[in-house]
């Protein structure tokens, strides 16, 4: 679950990182700078994909901004699709971002063929154009995994309080153990779930995982519940003395043992909503034992700063893994909203061994599959459709078939897809000015990113391209997601379209091939667990 709303202190921190920037004598970013001479319409434009599969959707995305790199307003954009047999018109206008998409798809009768797009934008008698050429390809990748291959199998819901947290206000964490509750088969459910509750104790807890139930009603008394296996406890202990209580971010994954461990373990990362700039020591690993959780560490990944490292965990595919990135086991990454870390997720992986031979507060090797600009460079290669109110909050290395280099695979991120226009200011539409006069702060006075709508969704990417990026042909900004499946249909408390956090993390089982998806304050304040079945 994820929270956006400024508190004062944010906000002091912020002004206090904005007059430290201008004391160093660095540059603002070129969206808040000021030139006195006229403002010259820039065009750009991308599509998500040079490449795209028939009946998959491409989306071509456009950006108006001056010569000083500010977004422009009410600049009128029109998109052409030439196709073999007809020629399709779009027109949209840029809002405060500068910004607009368009979305297609393409039918299986342009496989093989070539789709010119033109973009023309026109602003105070200026006009500008550019021109894509798209490849139509007769069908996707066979080892790309379908969102069809997934079937909802339904939920449950999660035990009362227990040691020194609960479940309420929870969905930051989620990691599934092959090896719990081992007396639990009989449900036909192996094994067990470590999670993250209460936001303000991030403490751990074990459940066990019932067969799921699919209500109808979207009743969460319909849903059978889960046992406390290990009750909540802080796995921390004091490796974490400045993280502070005000909207933490986390994950938890656990790793199978090997490399000198006869044990598996937790594997952990921390982070704080304001950490402009910081690159800290920021993941941990502890054992199984919730009640002796003996915590090692903290470590950086690779050195980079915390707004693209310290959020969702996941393992990676070790097939995948044994021919790209040896020993890199485990991935990380965190999606900040306001596109101040990346703008869209984001894929770094590490090995956890290294943390064996590398000394406290030391940094571990990562290699980064997946890294889109941000607000501070060229903002050029970002996530296609993005929003600054986004929210990515999971992550998994989904795989089926029989796990060979020919199975099907995806990495997939569930998260929170802003839609229509994106502002900062009041979810009524209020946009709230860089600086005086500022307007009246509306009743539900939670400041941010909002968009006109949001939609709970999966994002799919193809491990192909992520290997691509290994191997160093392929630039980290460049993968797009091929495909997604909306989640809201089977969302309990979706109850608004401009509703946040509509999912949290995520969690996979690869023996069974199941996906734990968290949806919080869908039962009260607690979190439900819908489970999807890989196909």
């Amino acid at each position: 679950m994820r929270r956006t709303w400024l508190t004062t202190g944010m906000v002091a921190g912020a002004l206090a990182v904005a007059a430290a920037v201008a004391s160093a004598g660095v540059a603002p970013p070129a969206a808040v700078q000021r030139d006195a001479g006229p403002r010259r319409l820039v065009l750009s434009a991308a599509a998500s994909t040079l490449t795209p599969a028939v009946g998959r959707p491409v989306t071509i995305r456009a950006r108006a901004r001056d010569g000083a790199g500010r977004a422009l307003r009410d600049v009128r954009v029109r998109v052409t699709w030439t196709l073999p047999d007809e020629v399709v018109r779009a027109t949209k206008t840029t809002g405060r971002t500068g910004r607009v998409s368009f979305t297609r798809s393409l039918g299986a009768e342009l496989g093989g063929r070539e789709v010119v797009v033109q973009v023309r934008a026109a602003w105070r008698g200026q006009v500008r154009s550019r021109s894509l050429r798209l490849t139509v390809t007769p069908e996707a990748p066979a080892g790309r995994l379908d969102p069809a291959a997934l079937v909802y199998e339904g939920a449950f819901h999660l035990p009362g309080p227990s040691g020194t947290s609960s479940w309420g206000w929870s969905g930051d964490g989620l990691t599934y153990d092959p090896g719990g509750d081992p007396g639990g088969d009989a449900d036909g459910c192996a094994g067990s779930l470590f999670g993250i509750g209460h936001d303000w104790q991030h403490d751990v807890s074990e459940v066990s995982i019932p067969a799921p139930v699919i209500s109808a009603g979207k009743h969460p008394a319909d849903l059978p519940l889960a046992r406390t296996l290990q009750p909540f406890a802080n796995v921390r202990g004091a490796l974490y003395p400045d993280l502070g209580d005000e909207i933490r971010r986390a994950d938890i994954e656990y790793v199978a043992p090997g490399g000198g461990h006869s044990e598996g373990r937790l594997f952990l990362g921390w982070g704080r909503h304001m950490q402009l700039g910081e690159a800290n020591a920021t993941h941990m690993w502890c054992g199984l034992d919730l009640s002796a959780p003996d915590p090692q560490g903290p470590w950086s990944i690779g050195g980079y700063e915390d707004y693209v490292t310290c959020d969702y965990l996941f393992s990676v595919d070790p097939t995948w893994a044994a021919a790209h990135a040896p020993g890199m086991l485990l991935a990380t990454g965190r999606f900040r909203d306001g596109g101040q870390g990346t703008m869209g997720p984001s894929i770094l992986l590490f090995s956890p061994a290294a943390a064996d031979s590398t000394a406290v507060g030391g940094t571990l090797p990562a290699l980064p599959l997946l890294l889109y600009d941000n607000v501070w460079n060229s903002e050029e290669h970002i996530l296609a459709g993005y929003h600054h109110s986004d929210e990515w909050s999971g992550a998994a290395w989904v795989t089926a078939g029989d796990g060979s280099a020919a199975g099907r695979s995806a990495v997939v991120f569930a998260g929170t897809k802003g839609t229509g226009d994106c502002w900062y200011g009041f979810s009524d539409g209020t946009v709230w000015p860089d600086e005086p006069p500022y307007p009246p702060i509306p009743p539900d006075g939670e400041r941010g990113w909002w968009s006109s709508g949001f939609t709970g969704e999966l994002l799919f990417y193809d491990p192909a391209d992520l290997a691509a990026v290994a191997a160093g042909s392929l630039d980290p900004d460049r993968p797009q997601p091929y495909a997604t499946l909306p989640l809201d249909d089977f969302l309990f408390a979706v109850r608004s379209d401009q509703q946040k956090h509509h999912v949290g993390a995520i969690a996979f089982d690869r023996a069974h091939g199941r996906l734990f998806v968290m949806e919080p304050l869908a039962d009260g304040d607690d979190s439900i667990v819908h489970v999807w079945q890989v196909r």
